[in-house]
This record gives structure tokens, C-alpha cells and sequence, in this order.
């Protein structure tokens, strides 16, 4: 088996080469597309768990991009934002800020998500996501 090949860590199949930037964009792209699809079944908590994947592979994209290194293991949103050298507007900082907070946790937690307030951070995420994809495609 080549050092390229799909290997198992812990009972879990793992590439071990890096990926390239399109891998991860294409990659953030299905966890968006996701994160609506489980909006529109009314599951908030999955919804925004889709939401974070999808901004932090986006942020990894641009990192790859940016940099032609492995994005830091990472799933906390500002930490990857800050890695990529970004200055993030102050009109989706708070966006940012809000799913780095509330995703894993409510994962875990169950803690309460109304639709409404998962709808409106969804589309808060996809005014982030876009201005993130934007400046992958000028990397």
C-alpha cells in the first residue's frame, strides 16, 4: 500500500495525503447544502452543526489555498479565521463569534434552538461563507 493510500486510525478510515484546496471548497459546499437541507426538516441543532462544518471547511480551503499547508487541526471558527490572515468585516464578526458558540455545543447539549433563530444565523452563515468563497477564488 502506497503512503497516498486510505488508511484506518482508531477503526476509522482516514486519507493520510493532504488534501487540496478544491477538496475542502468542494467539501464545504455539501456541508452548506446540507445545513439547509436539515433546516428544511425543521432540525435546527443538525442545521447549524452543518453551518459551522461548512464555514470551517471554507476557512480550510482558503487556508490551503493561501498558505500550500495542511489547515490547522482545528474546529474553532475564529482561531481558523485568524490563520488565514483575513480581516473578517465587522458586519460577520458576530456571525463568526455566534457559530464558533453555539454549534458543537448545541450538538452535545440539546441546549434550545427555535427555528427562527437557526434560520436567521443560517443566513447570517451564507452571507459568511460567500464572503469567505469569495477570497478563496482570489487566493
Amino acid at each position: 500500500m502506497g503512503p497516498d493510500a486510505p488508511r484506518k486510525k482508531h477503526g476509522i478510515l482516514v486519507h493520510t495525503a493532504d488534501q487540496a484546496a478544491a477538496d475542502w471548497q468542494a467539501q464545504a459546499e455539501r456541508e452548506r447544502t446540507t445545513a439547509h437541507a436539515l433546516q428544511r426538516l425543521k432540525r435546527p441543532h443538525a442545521a447549524l452543526v452543518f453551518a459551522h462544518l461548512a464555514v470551517e471547511k471554507a476557512l480550510k480551503a482558503l487556508y490551503r489555498a493561501q498558505h500550500d499547508a495542511h489547515p490547522p487541526v482545528s474546529h474553532n471558527l475564529v482561531y481558523l479565521a485568524a490563520r488565514t490572515n483575513l480581516l473578517i468585516p465587522d458586519a460577520l464578526q458576530p456571525t463568526l463569534d455566534r457559530l464558533t458558540d453555539v454549534s458543537i455545543v448545541h450538538l452535545y447539549s440539546g441546549a434550545p434552538t427555535t427555528a427562527a433563530d437557526a434560520a436567521s444565523l443560517l443566513a447570517a452563515t451564507d452571507r459568511l461563507f460567500d464572503w469567505i468563497t469569495d477570497h478563496l477564488s482570489s487566493a
